[in-house]
């Protein structure tokens, strides 16, 4: 296993759901999480993307009492959304006891995620995200998901429009959601495919794309109920990376990443 990875592996282990391994540079200063062997962030560049992730959705207006995260174990999201004091509860449901437990106490990742998933507000639901949603329950303020990418038909489903009509049903009036969404490079029907779904359920979907050094050129898919997208992005917590020009310059797609046709997806043809 150590062949696989070009750091020493600090943890490591296959649960009923995926392989989780944990690396280590030195010699960089860098830790890295892999699930089933693709990289889910380095500590070096991951501000980049968690702040792309959550403040965007965080900072439109309305209210932001309950917040739900699917996905996000690792204690990452939840680092950026406890910077609001107006939150009063963090659901994060994320369907692997260990990932939520490593992002709980194993201290590296305590560090890096500012042990975030101690703090109060924090609930943790060991569930698969759509069995947790298709129950009655409580609706959420804003809606953050942190899933891997859809790159097999059980994590598809996630991405599905299915998914999404019973995540709309679990949202607020003026209520916001955003998804990761891929690479709108390296696999750009794709993107534009979780683009086009939420289209069709929401009737309105804001792309767009940052660049991170582990990953490349990256994407995300906003949308609003009944809300309007801001025309000067205003950010009122302290961040590293993202501020309102570069949140306008994330909207802008290059050429060779623009729109293209993609089909809607759904469970049974996905």
């Amino acid at each position: 296993e150590k062949n696989l990875y070009f750091d020493q592996v600090i943890f490591s282990k296959q649960t009923e759901y995926q392989k989780i391994v944990m690396t280590s540079s030195k010699r960089f200063k860098d830790h890295r999480l892999f699930i089933d062997g693709h990289i889910q962030f380095s500590s070096k560049d991951e501000y980049r993307y968690h702040e792309f992730l959550v403040h965007p959705a965080m900072s439109i207006k309305g209210k932001i009492d309950n917040i739900l995260i699917l996905g996000g174990g690792d204690g990452l999201p939840v680092r950026e959304v406890i910077k609001y004091d107006e939150v009063k509860s963090i659901d994060v449901v994320d369907i692997d006891p260990t990932m939520t437990d490593i992002g709980k106490n194993l201290a590296v990742l305590t560090k890096i995620n500012h042990n975030s998933m101690n703090d109060k507000r924090v609930n943790i639901i060991n569930d698969d995200a759509f069995t947790y949603l298709n129950k009655k329950g409580k609706k959420y303020d804003r809606v953050i998901i942190d899933l891997p990418d859809p790159h097999n038909e059980a994590l598809s489903k996630l991405y599905s429009k299915e998914f999404y009509n019973i995540v709309r049903k679990r949202m607020n009036n003026g209520s916001v959601l955003v998804t990761q969404s891929s690479s709108p490079f390296f696999v750009k029907r794709a993107f534009w495919s979780i683009n086009k779904t939420l289209k069709h359920v929401f009737n309105n979907s804001t792309p767009y794309n940052i660049s991170l050094p582990s990953f490349g050129i990256w994407g995300f898919n906003l949308v609003t109920l009944n809300n309007n997208i801001p025309k000067d992005w205003v950010f009122k917590v302290d961040t590293k990376s993202i501020n309102s020009n570069s949140m306008k310059k994330s909207l802008i797609f290059e050429k060779d990443i623009v729109e293209t046709k993609a089909p809607i997806n759904t469970i049974f043809k996905p």
